[in-house]
């Protein structure tokens, strides 16, 4: 399973963080409940990860709402 299918639909955006990244290799090992505090707290791989989520809203590659909550998923259609 990839970053597109875990995005496939709307996540909340601690779990985007969580699954780019599990894609790049960071929590392989992990659950999200074992690496929820890089999300909850600020910390500099949280903001990265969170970053890495907004350049690829900027690249056209995934899709961002803040309604109902802040989420993002794979845009469809998309590269």
């Amino acid at each position: 399973m990839g970053l597109a299918d875990d995005l496939a639909e709307w996540v909340d955006v601690d779990y985007a963080q969580f699954y780019l990244g599990r894609a790049i290799g960071l929590f392989a090992d992990r659950s999200f409940l074992q690496a929820k505090s890089v999300f909850w707290t600020e910390n500099p791989l949280g903001d990265a990860l969170y970053q890495m989520l907004r350049a690829l809203v900027m690249a056209g590659v995934l899709e961002c709402r803040d309604e109902p909550e802040l989420q993002f998923r794979w845009k469809p259609g998309g590269p």
